[in-house]
């Protein structure tokens, strides 16, 4: 299990899995039509290559506003020292 959908497991509802996953599946889907379409504008990978890792610091940026503070889950019973 990838590390975000394990990370949004634990902490929202299901959906937001199924909502996860459909965006990512539209970005696989549209990303490869963009970069032919970027490289036919500017004669090269510069400009997609540059908009892709923009999109990928935004991703991590918002994981790090959006998702709370993870902690372990508890056993449920009291260790003791």
């Amino acid at each position: 299990m990838p590390l975000g959908v394990g990370m949004l497991a634990g902490v929202f509802p299901p959906s937001i899995g199924g909502i996860q996953n459909c965006a990512s599946n539209l970005a696989g889907v549209s990303s490869p039509a963009f970069v032919g379409y970027m490289v036919d504008r500017t004669g090269g990978f510069l400009a997609p290559l540059l908009i892709a890792g923009g999109l990928a610091l935004l991703g991590a940026f918002s994981y790090l506003v959006i998702v709370p503070r993870i902690a372990p889950l508890g056993t449920g019973r009291r260790d003791r020292a």
